[in-house]
């Protein structure tokens, strides 16, 4: 019996990562959008497509955005040391800009027509305009964390550890 009960709290225990993550998704969607090209123009019409914010034509869409675990990941982790989450909302979305690109380049890499129950970036504008779209995403998340303002030096360092994440994304990428 004392066994059976350590093997359902461990369920239970397991099962509240996500649910304590939930609480931070309203706020890195706004965020998300509020940096977000504009959908009037190509890229960010590719983008806002990809995160599901619009359709291709750029009209208001409400898609699945994806599960944004990572840079829910990011507050809490931030929280988890005694800091405020609110500060660490531009290394967040940066991280899930950073994501959402790898996204859009793995799945030209391996064909994948679908993601999200949605066509791919790729299928709707052609690979060469999937891989600006995940090039721009790239950029977008380097501007984020290189604007100027409080805690430049700091964002300066994220900006250095996300961009060897990527390069380690990259070969990972190279090797499948």
């Amino acid at each position: 019996m004392a066994e059976r009960i350590l093997e359902l709290e461990a369920e239970a225990e397991a099962q509240t990562g996500p649910v304590v993550l939930s609480r931070y998704i309203d706020r890195l969607d706004a965020a998300i959008r509020a940096v977000a090209p504009s959908p009037r123009s190509r890229l960010g019409r590719m983008a806002s497509y990809h995160l599901g914010y619009c359709t291709p034509e750029g009209h208001p869409a409400a898609s699945d955005p994806g599960k944004r675990i990572r840079a829910a990941l990011c507050l809490w982790s931030c929280e988890a040391l005694g800091g405020d989450a609110e500060r660490a909302v531009p290394a967040a979305v940066a991280v899930e800009l950073v994501h959402n690109f790898t996204l859009i380049h793995d799945d030209i890499q391996d064909g994948d027509e679908q993601r999200r129950h949605r066509d791919t970036v790729w299928t709707v504008w052609g690979v060469p305009q999937g891989i600006n779209a995940g090039d721009g995403m790239h950029a977008m998340a380097l501007q984020l964390l290189l604007a100027p303002g409080r805690d430049a030096a700091r964002r300066m360092r994220a900006a250095r550890l996300l961009s060897a994440a990527i390069v380690e994304v990259v070969e990972g990428q190279c090797m499948d």
